[in-house]
């Protein structure tokens, strides 16, 4: 029911897409699953009546008032146009893989390991995620896969296009940490020891280029390369003493003390 409640806040909020992308998502991983049949599960009759019961009042009152224009520029202009037609941001590309990388830098590295595991290494992936575990993981790789793909194909390409997927993202780097922990210490060591040393040289350089006068069109960039810099020290420090879950908190606080920098 809450599935279907969102659904019909999303087709509100971006139309057709908030749709599309999670019906795509899971029936790419039933079929993967080999689990078909639960489809007559999910209630639709059901799920029909919640989605009607949110969406068309609203667009009853909107058509009342302005017609069928606002409706036909919100689905076509706003939806299928963007994604069809040139003029909104850059072409077909790589465009979101790079920013899926960057806006989750430095845990994006771990992002690539988690999805190779889970798509790939199904034995590997159950002895990462647990056998439990691994369909709910298998369900948040497609989730990614499918909304990069699917908006990659786009002639028209923004960013903030792929916050649905970090979550998702989020919760597979850190079972992919979690379970590293317990299992493979002395690899986890090894990886906080780069994580620190590259924090640290990212913020060691700002500092540089930020001191040397160097034209940098970033506001805050001293401040950012500061936080890097003290918070990839800390790790390194942390990592040496073998204290593995203070090094992650301290590379946890590192980058999000960036990111609010950055946003204000």
């Amino acid at each position: 029911c809450l599935m279907y409640a969102s659904v019909a806040l999303g087709f509100m909020t971006k139309g057709p897409v908030a749709v599309v992308l999670p019906g795509a998502a899971f029936f790419v991983y039933l079929l993967i699953e080999k689990r078909l049949r639960d489809i007559t599960k999910m209630m639709f009759p059901a799920g029909l009546a919640i989605f009607s019961a949110i969406v068309v009042p609203w667009y009853l009152l909107v058509y009342q008032k302005h017609g069928c224009d606002y409706i036909v520029s919100f689905i076509l202009n706003e939806n299928i146009s963007r994604y069809t037609d040139e003029g909104w941001g850059p072409g077909r590309s790589f465009f979101y893989l790079g920013t899926m990388i960057g806006d989750l830098f430095p845990w994006s590295i771990l992002l690539i390991a988690a999805l190779v595991f889970v798509l790939f290494r199904r034995k590997f992936g159950e002895r990462i995620f647990g056998e439990d575990g691994f369909p709910h993981a298998r369900l948040m790789a497609i989730w990614t896969v499918v909304i990069v793909g699917f908006y990659s194909l786009s002639r028209n390409q923004q960013d903030q296009y792929m916050m649905p997927t970090y979550l998702a993202a989020a919760v597979l780097v850190g079972a992919l940490i979690a379970s590293s922990a317990e299992k493979y210490l002395s690899s986890v060591r090894w990886i906080f020891f780069g994580m620190g040393a590259l924090l640290a040289s990212v913020g060691g350089a700002l500092l540089y280029l930020n001191a040397s006068g160097s034209s940098v069109d970033l506001a805050g960039t001293g401040e950012i390369g500061m936080v890097l810099l003290i918070g990839g020290i800390t790790v390194l420090v942390f990592a040496a003493a073998r204290k593995s879950e203070i090094a992650a908190y301290s590379q946890v606080l590192a980058v999000a003390g960036v990111m609010w920098i950055f946003v204000l």
